[in-house]
């Protein structure tokens, strides 16, 4: 697994384009960054949450000015608010035409709590939605159709009350990505572009039901293109200055040729995180559909130079990240889930603190700068002002600059290195071994989504404090290169040299300096909490039986995220402590195809359970087959000194009975047929059964896939009628050993599988005419999982560790023992119904 997962990341490596940089979490890092994203709007450091302090929220509650960027490709006419309990705070009309922005004025609305904006068209109809947590409090919004599914996703989730990794995996299958405008995996824009093309803003309840019974039903659903080309986005808006129009800083203006922002160094402490998607089995598209932000961010957003609008660049990342914050938040990876796993008290709290100290590094420094370099940068704003003497009276400017050696230690405190590495011991006492109570998979990708969170804080903020950092340190190399300041204007304003930690730097040398520190502490990141080749990260699957795992894969039971990423086994949970069960044993959910597919693709996918150790040891039934979807035990088929079928001591079955009433005959047997009719009832919580027709020959099973509805060529006695009932038959001139039928069963979220085996029997009596001739039968285990209870009633009761339990129940207004001499040859017949509980 190792040697796999890290011949996937060298492949990674060379992919065109190295820097997909926000991964799994980079809008985790958004929680941290919210304060000082949009510093002139946003929430201060210090906000105490009372309406009395001047700055805080709650003392604008009269009125709070919301700016609305229209990237739909309809006209907003309403607005509507509601909060965190759905209680609507806000209702209004608001014109906001497509590819424009708009300001929208709130009344008594604070943004500091968890809202939900809902943008409607004239006819009243949703075609826009936006979601702001508590965590990402912002004054604008730029609305697509991604954020409309964002909403949409979130209230799916509401309405089938499923696991939302469940749900997303559902639309990604069903929607494919084929018919992304841009090629992306983005169900979110796929479900935004869906809900508008099927006008599900006329009735949005309706448009749930429908999509949640085509999602059940595995239906295909296309999501139109638009109409249109993606409109431009304005990126921030324009602020009033206590500048004159003279004293505005000019588009374009010349700036001191830079070392790129966006340099490896960054790059390559953020490369290993995004690679995770595709080790995480069955769920791991559910990322990747948040992963591919991360590239476009970066390949958009992300200043390569300081001749760029720096200031607009960094509201672009601002924006994507409350996106991502809010589509992991729907997944269920929020702040505080992630922190419950860090209980010792030198890691307790360490992402709140993360949080808190990028908020006041933002509002106090990284806010401060975007509002003040609007579209330019501070080293043309400064001469345009006259020069640094002159602008430093500028307390926005003097804030900057006489605090760079702060800033730095701001950014390096965000958690200090004996934190991240008591974390990281933390974390690899929960995640590292296999003794994990719960699903093993869900909590590694819990350990890692609290990696990335820091990981990615760091890695943006970084961006940012390079650019900033660079573009200080030119303002003062160029007054000093200039002649505008000398060594003891510096020593009483800012400093004679650039100092941090022992280090010292002429200005003219500091950027270096300040972008290797800035770099060192993102190595010292990466080599503690992911290794310097993303070695240190928790493999979902890492201890589990690699034999398992590839015969899993070869059983039609694979994962994978795309044509560059490994082939692992469809696991979707991993539990080595089992609760409430009897019998408690180690078992993982598969997702397998059932094989009913013509093309051998598109097969129904099937969830069951697979106990994998044997019966009372602790040894691994690694040999497996794929029956109907479900996956058992090859011993099954081939156990036992004689590789005989349903091996007892392994399988044990029922006490054996009569199928049939007993049959006296006064002809040769081979005129008797017997014949058991079985019913299947079907309902909408525990679905169909499906039977499999085994046969008596072992070499015959000596395939990966046992497919519902075929029979064993050389046997032909039993047969399934339909979906809902199976006959099996038994004549004695033909039929000469015990015959096995497979029955799969769907109850709630899992199915079952085990074996109804049956034979023929007769006894002679003291003449001719007292041969008894009967159909006997008993249901048998097939997995490591169940176990047979004998009840004394007929065809006893089959019983799994988790309580399911199979019975069977004679029909007696459809009973028909006995001779029934208008059948040749003579029948003897009886039906029972199959219940499951």
């Amino acid at each position: 697994m190792t040697n796999l997962y890290n011949r996937f990341l060298e492949r990674t490596r060379m992919r065109k384009h190295k820097a997909i940089l926000l991964t799994l979490c980079a809008s985790l890092a958004y929680s941290a960054n919210a304060d000082g994203i949009f510093g002139w709007f946003g929430k201060s450091a210090g906000d105490d949450g009372k309406a009395s302090t001047i700055g805080n929220p709650a003392a604008k509650l009269q009125k709070t000015v919301f700016y609305v960027n229209n990237q739909l490709v309809n006209n907003i006419s309403r607005v509507s608010v509601t909060d965190a309990k759905g209680k609507s705070i806000y209702n209004s009309n608001f014109s906001c035409t497509a590819g424009s922005s708009c300001t929208l004025n709130l009344t008594n609305v604070a943004l500091s709590n968890s809202l939900t904006f809902k943008f409607m068209n004239s006819k009243n109809e949703l075609v826009g939605a936006y979601l702001i947590s508590h965590a990402a409090a912002v004054n604008s919004a730029t609305l697509d159709e991604s954020w409309l599914g964002i909403y949409l996703f979130n209230q799916l989730v509401k309405t089938s009350k499923k696991n939302p990794l469940d749900l997303n995996y559902q639309l990604v299958k069903s929607f494919n990505g084929a018919q992304s405008p841009d090629n992306t995996p983005d169900i979110y824009e796929e479900l935004g572009l869906y809900f508008l093309a099927q006008n599900g803003g006329a009735n949005e309840s309706k448009f749930y039901n429908t999509l949640l019974q085509k999602l059940n039903n595995n239906q295909k659903l296309v999501a139109a293109p638009k109409k249109t080309k993606r409109l431009k986005s304005t990126g921030g808006y324009t602020r009033a200055t206590n500048l004159s129009s003279s004293q505005a800083p000019a588009v374009g203006s010349a700036a001191p040729e830079q070392k790129s922002i966006c340099d490896s160094t960054v790059q390559s402490s953020l490369e290993y995180v995004q690679n995770l998607a595709g080790f995480i089995p069955v769920v791991g598209d559910a990322f990747a559909a948040v992963l591919g932000i991360g590239e476009q961010t970066l390949n958009d957003s992300c200043p390569k130079s300081m001749d760029e609008d720096v200031a607009n660049k960094f509201r672009e990342i601002d924006q994507h990240l409350v996106r991502i914050d809010a589509e992991l938040n729907n997944l269920g990876y929020e702040i505080g889930t992630l922190q419950v796993m860090m209980a010792e008290t030198e890691a307790k709290g360490v992402l709140s603190d993360m949080n808190d100290n990028a908020r006041k590094l933002n509002s106090l420094y990284l806010g401060k700068y975007t509002q003040l370099i609007q579209n330019s940068n501070l080293d043309t704003y400064v001469k345009q002002n006259g020069n640094l003497k002159k602008a430093f009276n500028d307390t926005q400017v003097s804030n900057l600059l006489a605090n760079i050696t702060d800033q730095m230690t701001r950014f390096e405190d965000l958690i200090n290195n004996a934190k991240l590495q008591q974390m990281k011991i933390v974390l690899d006492n929960v995640c590292n071994g296999t003794n994990i109570s719960g699903d093993l998979i869900n909590t590694r990708t819990r350990c890692n989504m609290a990696i990335s969170r820091v990981v990615f804080t760091y890695g943006l903020n970084a961006v940012k404090m390079k650019a900033m950092l660079n573009d200080e340190i030119a303002v003062i190399a160029n007054a000093i290169k200039s002649g505008n300041v000398n060594n003891a204007w510096l020593r009483g304003h800012i400093s004679e040299n650039f100092n941090f930690n022992g280090q010292t730097a002429s200005w003219d040398k500091a950027s270096d300096l300040a972008n290797k520190i800035i770099d060192k502490k993102i190595k010292f990141i990466t080599d503690t909490l992911m290794g310097a080749d993303g070695s240190k990260l928790y493999k979902p699957l890492d201890g589990l039986s690699p034999t398992l795992q590839q015969n899993i894969i070869a059983a039609k039971c694979s994962y994978q995220l795309n044509t560059s990423s490994p082939v692992i086994a469809a696991i979707k949970e991993w539990h080595t402590i089992a609760k409430n069960e009897s019998n408690a044993s180690p078992y993982i959910i598969t997702e397998c195809d059932d094989g009913t597919s013509t093309d051998g693709v598109n097969n129904t996918k099937i969830t069951s359970k697979y106990y994998y150790n044997q019966r009372d040891t602790t040894n691994v039934d690694d040999k497996v087959v794929n029956a109907m979807g479900v996956l058992v035990p090859d011993r099954f088929f081939h156990g036992g000194s004689q590789n005989n079928y349903g091996y007892n001591p392994a399988f044990p079955w029922a006490n054996s009975s009569k199928i049939t009433s007993d049959a006296n005959s006064n002809s040769y047997y081979s005129d008797h047929t017997f014949k058991g009719t079985f019913n299947i009832p079907s309902n909408g919580t525990t679905g169909n059964a499906k039977s499999y027709v085994i046969g008596f020959e072992p070499a015959k099973i000596n395939q990966s896939l046992l497919k519902a509805g075929e029979n064993n060529t050389s046997i032909t006695a039993f047969k399934e009628e339909s979906k809902d009932k199976f006959v099996t038959t038994y004549r004695f001139d033909t039929d000469k050993s015990e015959l096995f039928t497979i029955l799969r069963y769907t109850k709630g979220n899992y199915a079952y599988a085990w074996v109804m085996r049956t034979w023929g029997w007769y006894s002679e009596g003291g003449s001719f005419s007292d041969y008894k001739y009967n159909l006997m039968g008993t249901p048998q285990c097939i997995t490591n999982d169940c176990s047979i209870n004998n009840t004394g009633n007929k065809l006893e009761q089959v019983k799994f560790i988790d309580g399911t339990t199979i019975d069977w129940t004679k029909n007696n207004s459809l009973d028909a023992d006995g001779y029934d001499p208008t059948v040749y040859p003579a029948t003897t017949y009886s039906e029972y119904t199959i219940n499951v509980k």
